[in-house]
């Protein structure tokens, strides 16, 4: 079966439930791989509702609409495309299948105006789902498998910069303080159970999936996916006590020495602000400490400091230690490319300049470590060079880049990645690769191997 052949022009979120079972779960246009090995091409951080400012252009684009568009055509051709001789899986041979597209996140911006980010104007989720829809699941060849990032989360449960008088209020084309669950409420009928929530129309879509529909961890959007022998778990935000609780189940109906990996939004040391504030009321929308209440570990302060974050990365890490086959984490949100391994004795092997410790170790990396495989993905939208120098100098030319969030970015070094598997050979290689110039990265931390056995620690 293939996506893009059809050509729909969908008209709503209800067209979208009818195709459901394609979208995560058809073939491509090329002849399906043995069952020992896959490709994936995982990208995050779409943000459809920016429109960046002119200096940010992609060859003369500037909105996610066009920008993730030309991404897509990108994608649609790597089945032609020949990897590179680096020693990794596949290497030196054309890729010929595509058995999915990962997207990890941020499918939507957050609905409202931020003008310092070279940006004013505000869409509704809806709106950005609809596009994104077209635009991307729309034209793909292949399969699309999806899940949910702190902005898809924040626009149907609220959202606060970090002062009661200086909230950004949320605005879903109804008017401030108005939210919008269309992406949560499609992403959970798509792979968790189709028909929960009702996206028939615009406004039951944003009203579906709300505040108290995102406490229930039964409404999370937590699912898993065989492929190549791989265990792929596909987490909402992060896995925090909600998603550890439901990978514990997960992981029992697979043998412990089965590979398994995380698929995420946020790193593994995640983001103080969007722990739990431990002093206002769970039932609140808007928060004064600048919290953001997307996750269910509670910060042990009123304050976001990242120092916050060591409590609820010491649960993560426990249940690492009682899971040595998940062999690797993939994760999007702070929008540049980081391929980060250690050896078996937790020296650092691969990572971007800046990555000094190699694979997550932990917030404990000397008394407690655990030597975890970590790949951070670029954003088409927000996307930071790879490495050190474009992210610490300043733009002083048009060659040099052009300057985002106070970072220089070169926009031919926009990336996605490309994860190649072979469990008969019990290994899988990510590679970063280019897609504005079509090449494969080249700098420390562009291709890492790693094992699909337990780990050590």
């Amino acid at each position: 079966m293939n996506v893009v052949k059809k050509k729909f022009a969908y008209a709503s979120v209800a067209a979208v439930m009818a195709l459901s079972s394609m979208i995560s779960g058809c073939g491509s246009d090329s002849v399906a791989q043995p069952a020992t090995t896959a490709t994936l091409l995982y990208t995050s951080d779409a943000h459809y509702g920016i429109k960046r400012a002119a200096a940010y252009a992609f060859s003369g684009y500037s909105n996610a609409q066009q920008v993730n568009s030309a991404m897509v055509s990108v994608m649609n051709t790597m089945p032609t495309v020949k990897l590179p001789s680096d020693g990794g899986v596949n290497a030196g041979a054309v890729i010929g299948s595509i058995n999915y597209v990962v997207q990890g996140g941020d499918i939507s911006n957050r609905m409202q105006a931020d003008p310092t980010s070279g940006y004013a104007q505000i869409q509704p989720a809806w709106d950005s789902w609809n596009q994104f829809n077209s635009g991307f699941i729309g034209t793909l060849k292949f399969p699309t498998l999806l899940f949910a990032g702190n902005h898809d989360v924040s626009n149907a449960i609220g959202y606060n910069n970090g002062s009661a008088s200086a909230t950004k209020p949320l605005n879903n084309g109804s008017g401030p303080n108005t939210f919008d669950g269309t992406v949560m409420a499609t992403l959970y009928n798509l792979f968790v159970k189709s028909g929960t929530f009702d996206t028939s129309t615009k406004a039951a879509a944003q009203a579906s999936y709300n505040f108290s529909t995102y406490q229930d961890p039964a409404n999370k959007v937590y699912y898993s996916r065989d492929i190549a022998g791989v265990h792929f778990m596909f987490i909402s935000m992060w896995p925090d006590l909600d998603a550890q609780a439901w990978m514990e189940k997960d992981l029992a109906t697979i043998s412990s020495t089965t590979p398994a990996v995380i698929m995420t939004h946020d790193q593994p040391d995640t983001e103080a602000k969007h722990l739990t504030d431990p002093t206002s009321p769970v039932a609140a929308t808007m928060w004064t400490a600048g919290f953001e209440n997307l996750l269910v570990n509670v910060s042990p302060t009123a304050t976001t400091a990242t120092s916050d974050t060591i409590a609820a990365q010491r649960t993560f890490v426990r249940f690492l230690q009682r899971h040595k086959n998940i062999v690797a984490y993939f994760h999007g949100n702070t929008n540049y490319n980081d391929l980060g391994t250690c050896d078996a004795n937790g020296n650092k092997l691969t990572g971007d300049p800046l990555n000094t410790t190699g694979c997550y170790k932990g917030p404990d990396p000397v008394s407690n470590p655990v030597y975890l495989p970590w790949f951070r993905v670029d954003s088409p939208m927000k996307g930071e060079a790879t490495g050190v120098n474009a992210k610490t100098s300043s733009c002083t030319s048009a060659a040099a880049g052009i300057v985002v969030g106070g970072t220089c970015v070169d926009t031919d070094r926009l990336s996605y990645q490309v994860i190649s598997i072979d469990s008969t050979a019990k290994m899988m290689t990510v590679r970063e690769y280019r897609w504005k110039t079509g090449t494969f990265g080249s700098d420390t931390g562009s291709v890492a191997t790693v094992g699909l056995t337990p780990r050590i620690k």
